[in-house]
């Protein structure tokens, strides 16, 4: 049961959710690549910038980054608001993702509207997942416990909200890339593609 736990480290869903976060951050290099050619003017760091976050947001998954982070983070909080902040690494990560917003957010609105649209609805998806979640999961722990109901039922639907937010993200990438022409052909080296 433990490999197919939601709330659990180094299983499935958590390999899933990396492979997830790695196949877009892969999609954001080859996004990089087709602009670096062909409009080596129209943000084309932003996406290269996109797909580092994305491959360490994969590492992380896999490797529980965070985990080490909280532990840092957590002995130097003066208080854990009722165990709002129990998972002490939404701290610095909150304050990343608010630097991330920021810096690119006039890029993200330059995006075509349905592009943009399905970037800003996948961002909130995740982060209210990823993040947002963990907020109540701290202060339910901290109250019930880690198999209470009400957490079991709150990181279902972190992880739900984190996996779809990183699926329409995909999807809106691989749009993005067919929209502009953009063929991926697999072939070997000698065929004729």
């Amino acid at each position: 049961m433990y490999y197919f736990t939601f709330n659990g480290e180094s299983n499935i869903p958590a390999f899933f959710s990396s492979v997830m976060l790695l196949a877009a951050s892969g999609l954001l290099f080859l996004i990089h690549l087709q602009y670096k050619r062909s409009a080596p003017d129209s943000y084309t760091r932003h996406w290269f910038i996109l797909g580092c976050i994305f491959l360490f947001m994969a590492i992380d998954e896999n490797t529980q980054v965070h985990e080490r982070v909280a532990d840092f983070v957590r002995p130097r909080l003066a208080t854990d608001l009722s165990g709002m902040l129990h998972w002490a690494w939404v701290v610095p990560y909150s304050v990343l993702t608010l630097a991330v917003v920021a810096y690119f957010l006039r890029f993200v609105l330059r995006l075509p509207t349905y592009t943009r649209n399905l970037i800003l609805v996948s961002g909130a998806l995740f982060v209210t997942g990823a993040l947002g979640l963990e907020f109540f999961e701290g202060y339910l722990y901290k109250r019930y416990g880690i198999d209470h109901l009400y957490n079991r039922i709150l990181y279902c639907l972190e992880e739900l909200l984190e996996m779809s937010g990183v699926a329409l993200f995909i999807y809106t990438l691989l749009g993005h890339l067919a929209r502009y022409g953009t063929q991926i052909v697999l072939a070997p080296e000698d065929s004729e593609a």
